[in-house]
């Protein structure tokens, strides 16, 4: 079996992990259904290709959305795709991918979502207040 040095490789080789933010909750987020209905959930974590929601009654796997929510000085609004739900304690997590967030939008949220890391000193941002900015 042949090694290969990481280090070597071309930086466009190496794939940095999206910074992820926990929110345990305290940021909110606006999911609108196919049928026209509108959810709003507890965001427990955040990055810039997907989150993860706090959701009581889980949505179906592969069910396509619209999410919007509002994170420091950016709002937006995007389709995902919800994942494969986890059981939790009180309700389920699910998962989603963000799958059409405009290419602008997506590099603000990561910015802020950096922004936010920095300002918990490198530690996971825990107990953020932000609202959903009404649309």
């Amino acid at each position: 079996m042949q090694k290969i040095d990481v280090a070597a490789l071309p930086h466009s080789y190496m794939r940095r992990r999206s910074a992820r933010v926990k929110f345990q909750g305290s940021l909110l987020a606006l999911v609108q259904l196919d049928n026209g209905s509108h959810l709003r959930v507890p965001v427990h974590q955040l990055s810039s290709n997907g989150g993860l929601l706090k959701i009581a009654d889980p949505l179906g796997e592969s069910e396509k959305v619209e999410v919007a929510l509002h994170v420091g000085s950016t709002t937006l609004r995007g389709e995902a795709e919800m994942l494969e739900p986890m059981w939790a304690t009180t309700g389920y997590l699910q998962p989603f991918r963000f799958t059409d967030l405009p290419a602008k939008k997506q590099t603000e949220l990561k910015q802020n979502l950096e922004c936010l890391l920095k300002a918990g000193r490198g530690r996971r941002a825990i107990g953020l207040h932000w609202t959903l900015a009404n649309q």
